[in-house]
């Protein structure tokens, strides 16, 4: 009798602990943002300032055609450039088994 309320109490106790530190999936915020802007300036100068960028932002250039105005950057998996995304904040969690 003692023993299963001991290990009752120890399930008890060990499920408000994990559960108490599982956090929800916080999904990135909405943000409202230029799309398009004409700028008063020369394609090469607007092409270097873009350029100019790419570069200080640390984004990684893929491809680059100015004759066709392409610009691609490579897909950035480590984080390097958090500041420029918000890809929301991972939530806690313990899997008990798999």
């Amino acid at each position: 009798m003692k023993t299963n309320l001991l290990i009752s109490l120890i399930v008890v106790l060990v499920v408000l602990f994990l559960s108490g530190c599982a956090t929800p999936y916080k999904p990135p915020q909405t943000y409202k943002f230029e799309k398009e802007r004409v700028v008063n300036k020369s394609y090469d100068k607007v092409w270097e300032m873009l350029i100019t960028f790419f570069v200080e932002a640390d984004i990684p250039i893929e491809q680059m055609d100015k004759t066709s105005n392409v610009i691609r950057s490579k897909t950035m998996k480590d984080g390097s450039s958090g500041k420029l995304c918000d890809c929301g904040v991972p939530g806690k969690r313990f899997w008990l088994a798999r």
